[in-house]
């Protein structure tokens, strides 16, 4: 796995500052978001939950926001078109729905299909578009980005 180094300058009371800070090639990243993806299906699957994490709180609602927002924004960012970031964003919601269909099939959910969770994380999904297309982060997470 090879980290490649950038420089990020920034003018601050007039005067140009630079800092390094790592950022991945398009090969680790994609080995990154495979790791992320695979974590992220455990702990939504695994039996055992901390107290405040059920329902409809919002530490809970915050998490799965945080969670699939991350999870779109580390696809997207290995998009190369447009129509790319856009598959990924529907594969993350798909995601979505299958975990909490696979929780409602394991564990007999007394609520049902809990419909808010998708809710949730399909507004994570929709940040993330938003900071993959009008902001840089995908240019502060891949080398390759900036070079091109």
């Amino acid at each position: 796995l090879r980290i490649e180094w950038a420089w990020v300058s920034k003018i601050r009371n007039g005067k140009l500052q630079g800092r390094r800070i790592d950022v991945l090639t398009r090969a680790v990243l994609r080995r990154v978001a495979i790791v992320w993806v695979i974590c992220l299906v455990i702990l939504s699957l695994q039996p055992v939950r901390p107290a405040g994490t059920r329902g409809r709180v919002p530490k809970h609602q915050i998490e799965h926001v945080v969670a699939f927002g991350a999870t779109a924004i580390l696809l997207m960012a290995l998009a190369r078109r447009r129509k790319q970031e856009w598959i990924a964003a529907a594969g993350v919601v798909g995601l979505a729905t299958a975990i909490e269909f696979c929780q409602l099939m394991i564990y007999r959910m007394p609520v049902g299909f809990e419909w808010w969770d998708v809710r949730e994380d399909s507004i994570g999904i929709g940040l993330a578009l938003g900071l993959i297309r009008w902001t840089r982060v995908r240019t502060l997470l891949l080398a390759d980005e900036r070079a091109g």
